[in-house]
């Protein structure tokens, strides 16, 4: 098993910006990268009745087999 750690921003539009991996190999960092890329456009977080953007951090774990 192994851990991916994605942090990425829902800017004040509502889509995924400034995607960041931690990953032990290139394959599993492109393949996190490539699963938050295709997460649907979102409400941005509000702060006094303003958009505003938010970072969001995600663990990603991956099982690999042989």
């Amino acid at each position: 098993m192994q851990r991916i750690s994605v942090v990425f921003k829902i800017d004040k539009t509502g889509h995924v910006t400034d995607i960041k991996t931690l990953a032990p190999h290139p394959k599993l960092q492109e393949e996190a990268e490539r699963v938050v890329n295709i997460i649907p456009d979102m409400q941005p977080g509000k702060q006094r009745n303003i958009p505003v953007g938010v970072i969001y951090s995600l663990p990603i774990i991956f099982k690999i087999q042989n």
